[in-house]
């Protein structure tokens, strides 16, 4: 990634560095680049991905929120094992999903999780491989609204992401935890639902957790019949769960005592 204005250059990769791994090591393959308006001039700000413009703004920040979801819809895209849109933390090996929409909550509750005591899988995908069932981990910076953040009592800004809705992106240390590595196991799908009065976990039927997997994945179109053997077999070897809550910290801490802290018992 290059961009033309230091400090937000500086921005970003205050964002990514963590979750850097390796060069691609072929130069302009996939570059991304931040390309200032030229001076006096009403010109927007530009994303370049190699000499294709993906968007313009005139603030840096909408465009550094559009490269970050570049970049994320170039990793799930490329995906080729199996993939839920949901948040994910970790115990140990023991890996706990709730599948969700954009929108319903995820990232608040991985973010609540994170200062219950889980560590860090993914604010947006649970990502399984086909062959083992294995989980791996999708670590991006977890993005947060004012209101999530005020909820959370968690300071702000971070680093600003979007400037219509203003969001704030945070690595998982600055929100108290590691990101988890290593061979990791699905053990618990919990779905969420708002409610009105204290948190509740009930457990669910293992088809429930099925319906789960399947309607919040980005890609079982692309593999049918292992998507749903893979989601089979994920549902009958993981505990079903519906937690209904009213606040994020409080709900996170009775999934933390119910599932994180010991083995859970249905």
């Amino acid at each position: 990634m290059r961009a033309q204005v230091a400090e937000v250059g500086e921005a970003v990769d205050h964002l990514l560095a963590p979750f850097r791994r390796s060069s691609c090591g072929v130069p302009g393959r996939r570059r991304y680049s931040l390309v200032a308006a030229r001076a006096g001039t009403s010109d927007h700000h530009s994303l370049y991905r190699d000499c294709s413009v993906q968007s313009r703004s005139l603030t840096w920040a909408s465009l550094a929120d559009g490269l970050l979801a570049a970049l994320n819809r170039h990793a799930i895209d490329g995906f080729a094992e199996f993939a839920v849109h949901a948040g994910v933390v970790a115990a140990g090996d023991r890996v706990l999903a709730f599948p969700a929409d954009s929108g319903a909550g995820k990232s608040t509750m991985t973010a609540a999780c994170l200062a219950a005591g889980f560590d860090y899988v993914s604010d947006e995908a649970l990502c399984v491989e086909f062959a083992s069932s294995r989980v791996l981990p999708y670590p991006k910076p977890v993005t947060l609204s004012e209101h999530s953040c005020s909820l959370l009592g968690i300071p702000t800004p971070g680093v600003h992401l979007e400037g219509d809705h203003p969001e704030a992106g945070f690595r998982p240390e600055e929100l108290g935890a590691a990101t988890t590595e290593g061979d990791l196991e699905l053990c618990d799908i919990v779905r969420l639902v708002r409610h009105d009065g204290p948190s509740r976990l009930r457990p669910l039927p293992a088809s429930e957790a099925v319906g789960m997997l399947l309607r919040m994945s980005f890609n079982h179109y692309k593999r049918p019949r292992e998507s749903f053997q893979l989601v089979t077999d994920l549902a009958r070897h993981s505990r079903a769960w519906e937690l209904q809550y009213d606040h994020p910290a409080p709900a996170a801490a009775l999934l933390w005592d119910r599932l994180g802290a010991v083995t859970p018992q249905a």
